[in-house]
């Protein structure tokens, strides 16, 4: 799953990540099986994007130049 993830976020090709699949050994993934992970993710992105930042204390680097 992390490996279709991470192919989805670089916008790769429902037919590379196929192929990339198969290469690891697999039997294959389908192009609605992609979208149906995609959705996923795309799901939890929104969640996070939509979070309330009052929650709690967040972590962050400062990078000055």
């Amino acid at each position: 799953m992390q490996v279709i993830a991470d192919c989805y976020l670089a916008g790769v090709s429902t037919r590379r990540v196929d192929k990339l699949v198969k290469q690891l050994g697999l039997d294959g993934i389908s192009k609605s099986q992609v979208s149906e992970l995609a959705k996923s993710l795309d799901e939890v992105v929104e969640g996070r994007r939509n979070r309330p930042l009052d929650a709690g204390s967040y972590t962050y680097l400062w990078w000055l130049r």
